[in-house]
């Protein structure tokens, strides 16, 4: 039947699955005390969120400006990156989780890079505002290492830093 299915009914359906998985995370870690099954679902429900935007733009929910092959893509993907990274930190925070950590980092990458990409720079320009990108980074890492407000994010980001690095270069 999904193929008669509506693009709307479509996304939303995959959007059900994310907020069913984090309707059970919630039921399993509150009710019924089983935090590594509430765990698990918190993770499930979140991998779902960027599948979620990626349906959107598919199905060109948001006209075809935001859509794969729209001439908005770059900037969809900016603005899908700032709509999941508040729940990936806020997950961070939640339940301590270095998961989710990366989680946050990974989600800060793919938004720099599609604001750079956005620009519709060339190749070169496009590596140079990464670059830049993780020297920014590098200089909050150095303000930031010992404020005891961020040490969750803080011991991973050596980590982070050193992977963001390899892969941009």
């Amino acid at each position: 039947t999904w193929d008669t299915l509506n693009s709307w009914m479509k996304t939303g359906l995959i959007g059900l699955v994310s907020l069913s998985f984090f309707g059970l995370a919630y039921f399993s870690g509150r009710i019924l005390k089983i935090e590594k099954t509430a765990f698990a679902f918190h993770v499930l429900g979140s991998l779902f969120l960027p599948i979620v935007l990626l349906s959107a733009a598919y199905f060109e929910l948001f006209g075809s400006y935001f859509s794969f092959t729209g001439d908005g893509r770059y900037l969809y993907g900016a603005i899908g990156s700032i709509l999941i990274l508040p729940i990936y930190l806020l997950l961070s925070v939640r339940l301590t989780s270095r998961l989710f950590v990366w989680f946050s980092y990974v989600s800060v990458s793919v938004l720099a890079g599609f604001l750079i990409a956005a620009l519709y720079l060339p190749v070169d320009g496009f590596y140079l505002g990464i670059m830049a990108f993780n020297a920014c980074l590098i200089i909050g890492y150095s303000y930031l290492r010992k404020n005891s407000r961020y040490q969750l994010f803080i011991k991973e980001f050596v980590a982070y830093i050193q992977a963001n690095l390899v892969l941009s270069t």
